[in-house]
């Protein structure tokens, strides 16, 4: 290998939303000529870009997916499910496909790899596949795609909300005699699949040129958000706080957004001036502090209604007081 192909991105991005495919990394080694193509595909469907420029900073690609078609390629593959107990392992034919076609397919392959017949439907962005008989997903990258619940044994099976398709990226470097192509993947949500706590409105309510801010590439800060999401999700794992199951807690249990929008708009700003801010106590330093503060008092206010038994309804036994840490009875 001489000619090395490198792609940074991020691997999670919302349709719609504008990102950087940046290959700018890539490079040949001392003993070979220099790279001098360069391309990128987005996804798996479409054409190949030309992002060779005079120097590596200007080998990016910025792009935007609009569908959330899902992209099968060998690392998101392969199926296992169980037929009265007896595990069964196929893979789905590496193509682009629409959720319907994703559930066709899904179920033709286990039609021919098992001893029954299956169907596989779509309502709602969720995928539905019946049997005539009862069956089980097991773990694999295809149940994960899908969001079946694995400890379900039944003739029919409806996933959860489908949140996201898979992008894969493939970048191919090259000087004339040398070539690598590497492949990429990436999820691609659905503005309710992301089921973020807050938005760039939210932002721009108190800090009016906000947008200015955005990082190169970008159009927005929903990847700031996404962060934030995550990181009021893992606050809540690290308190000890989970379900009757004893499972943790996820996104989609905080059933009314509007509850953790402060917190997760103050913690946004926190997130996005600390990136910014270049020295203690500078401008972006201070305004990072002064948001954090404003994280603190409201997370310190908030009263989450969770889903604490997974029946996707809110309950008066559901209400969560951070700041004591109590169930709190509306």
């Amino acid at each position: 290998m001489s000619i090395f192909s490198i792609l940074d991105f991020e691997p999670e991005i919302q349709v719609n939303d504008k990102t950087r495919l940046n290959a700018g990394k890539s490079f040949a080694s001392k003993a070979v000529h220099e790279i001098n193509t360069l391309t990128v595909k987005p996804e798996l469907s479409g054409s190949a870009i030309d992002i060779y420029a005079a120097g590596p900073n200007d080998w990016y690609l910025d792009w935007s997916y609009s569908t959330t078609s899902i992209d099968v390629g060998t690392e998101n593959d392969d199926l296992i499910f169980s037929e009265g107990g007896a595990d069964i392992s196929t893979t789905l034919t590496a193509g682009t496909y629409t959720l319907s076609q994703y559930a066709t397919h899904l179920a033709a392959r286990m039609t021919a790899a098992g001893t029954r017949t299956y169907s596989g439907s779509t309502a709602n962005g969720k995928i539905t596949v019946s049997a005539s008989g009862a069956f089980q997903f097991k773990a694999s990258s295809v149940s994960a795609q899908s969001f079946f619940d694995l400890a379900v044994i039944s003739a029919s099976q409806t996933s959860s909300l489908v949140e996201y398709g898979i992008k894969i990226v493939t970048v191919v470097a090259s000087n004339g005699s040398d070539t690598d192509t590497k492949t990429f993947y990436l999820k691609a949500y659905s503005e309710a699949g992301d089921y973020l706590f807050c938005s760039d409105g939210d932002l721009i309510a108190h800090e009016p040129d906000i947008m200015s801010w955005t990082q190169n590439g970008r159009s927005s800060f929903k990847n700031v958000y996404r962060r934030a999401q995550k990181l009021i999700i893992a606050w809540l794992d690290e308190k000890g706080y989970c379900n009757v199951y004893g499972d943790k807690y996820t996104k989609r249990d905080i059933l009314d957004v509007e509850e953790v929008r402060q917190w997760a708009t103050f913690m946004s700003l926190r997130l996005i001036f600390q990136g910014l801010s270049n020295a203690i106590d500078d401008v972006f330093d201070r305004k990072s502090k002064l948001y954090e503060a404003s994280e603190i008092a409201a997370r310190n206010r908030v009263i989450l209604r969770l889903d604490t038994n997974k029946d996707g309804q809110i309950e008066d036994a559901e209400g969560l007081s951070i700041y004591s840490g109590s169930l709190f009875r509306r």
